[in-house]
């Protein structure tokens, strides 16, 4: 099932679009942040995602905590695949997230696997929007 038609869920493990080769990198749902009178944050980790080391090759990395907004998340994913368990690591940045006093922070645009994409494409998009 897909990420537009299926009830979104902590523990889910979601395929999503990456890099050739990188076929086996998973989203996995650690929890769902539900702020008032805002849009859900779908807290989540990523195995075997995709990262350039300095030489130029490619290798597969860990990242425990993405935010990112519920609408992105769903452009991010394709398949359900299952059910996983995050890395230990995600409670604890979770919680640094959590108390952050600059408030719930997330991404909004769509995850490609490449953590250096992401972020330049939230640049761009934060970039691109009308001034307040």
């Amino acid at each position: 099932m897909t990420g537009d038609a299926q009830q979104l869920s902590a523990g889910q493990s979601w395929q999503f679009n990456t890099s050739h080769g990188f076929d086996d990198a998973r989203a996995i749902i650690g929890a769902i942040v539900s702020p008032s009178g805002g849009e859900r944050i779908i807290c989540f980790s990523v195995t075997r995602a995709p990262t350039t080391l300095d030489d130029g090759t490619e290798t597969d990395a860990m990242i425990s905590f993405i935010p990112m907004a519920e609408t992105a998340f769903r452009a991010t994913i394709t398949n359900l695949e299952g059910t996983a368990t995050p890395p230990p690591e995600f409670s604890d940045e979770l919680a640094v997230w959590q108390s952050d006093v600059r408030g719930l922070t997330v991404f909004t645009v769509a995850f490609d696997g490449c953590l250096d994409r992401l972020l330049a494409h939230q640049a761009a998009s934060l970039i691109a929007q009308p001034a307040a």
